[in-house]
């Protein structure tokens, strides 16, 4: 993930439309180890952050 909530490919570079939130973030920002309150606010932070990046593609009428 970047600091935009993209997913990263194996290669490096971040996935243009592809967002991760929630529990998906959890290992790359706690390594192996889980705490259930550092979750819950990662999975509010970056699901705030993916959702505002995904409506960024969405066309306005």
């Amino acid at each position: 993930m970047d600091e935009r909530a993209r997913v990263l490919r194996a290669d490096g570079f971040s996935c243009q439309t592809l967002y991760a939130a929630g529990m998906s973030m959890g290992p790359a920002l706690l390594g192996s180890g889980y705490v259930s309150g550092v979750a819950l606010t990662i999975a509010a932070v970056f699901g705030r952050i993916a959702g505002r990046e995904a409506a960024s593609h969405v066309p306005l009428f």
